[in-house]
């Protein structure tokens, strides 16, 4: 749920760095990924930002980044519970093992408190990055009409 609130706020943010007719149709079909991407380069490009809230812009797309690789390893990976002699017992870790495209394997060990903490966190930056889009971008608020089919 909270992967999807965030996906909403970028998809918001795409809107009104586009500021165009079609912003919406362009949004709707683009991952977490590309979105993040494409943000990130309009908002290094938009003359219409000052220095100070592009840099707030890049830092919550930075953080938005940083989770959604975190939430992704944790959501379609393998998921092993760290059950050794010395794990901690308050907080768990969990292993992830994944892979990237041709590579090999990988894992990242993630405590059980620090997995549950990603999706907080998550939304607290989607909700950020909503509020800073609104409060820069007019465009995002305005909801275009496509014609009926």
């Amino acid at each position: 749920m909270e992967a999807a609130r965030a996906e909403f706020a970028l998809r918001r943010l795409l809107v009104g760095l586009l500021d165009s007719q079609y912003a919406e149709l362009i949004a709707a079909g683009r991952g977490t990924d590309q979105l993040i991407d494409d943000c990130r380069a309009l908002v290094d490009v938009n003359i219409a930002l000052e220095g100070s809230e592009r840099a707030k812009a890049r830092n919550l797309l930075a953080d938005m980044k940083r989770l959604n690789t975190t939430r992704n390893r944790l959501v379609h990976s393998i998921l092993a519970i760290d059950q050794s002699p010395g794990a901690p017992e308050d907080s768990p870790q969990v292993t992830a093992l994944y892979s990237k495209h041709r590579r090999p394997d990988l894992s990242q060990t993630i405590t059980l408190d620090a997995a549950q903490q990603v999706p907080k966190e998550l939304r607290q930056v989607g909700d950020a990055l909503l509020l800073w889009t609104f409060a820069n971008l007019p465009a995002a608020t305005r909801q275009q009409v496509l014609p009926p089919q």
